[in-house]
């Protein structure tokens, strides 16, 4: 199964649809396929930027809710090879670690 964006194609969920248990029935998309058949295009069709969060660890302590992340190492090559399939949409990342930061200024 996939998924795709197709622009102009926005409709609310009818009510049926949000009452239903849907966990045995519901495709879902693995995140390389979010980013290229969702986000991607969105940002290119619209001229927007891609916001990504690198190198960290989500709820490393869920007491703290959305402040229990954690550093990890990001890997900055994917971040290049995304750079380079998409030239035409724009990123901003920002990354934790001291040195993937080093890294990303080199």
């Amino acid at each position: 199964e996939s998924f795709s964006y197709c622009r102009g194609v926005v409709r609310p969920p009818s009510a049926d649809i949000l009452d239903a248990d849907l966990s045995e029935s519901v495709f879902v998309p693995s995140p390389q396929q979010v980013l290229d058949a969702l986000l991607l295009p969105l940002c290119r069709d619209f001229s927007l930027a891609l916001s990504l969060r690198m190198g960290m660890r989500r709820a490393v302590n869920p007491s703290l809710k959305l402040a229990g992340d954690a550093v990890g190492a990001a890997e900055l090559r994917s971040l290049g090879h995304l750079c380079e399939a998409n030239p035409t949409v724009k990123f901003l990342f920002t990354v934790l670690s001291r040195n993937d930061q080093h890294e990303a200024a080199v």
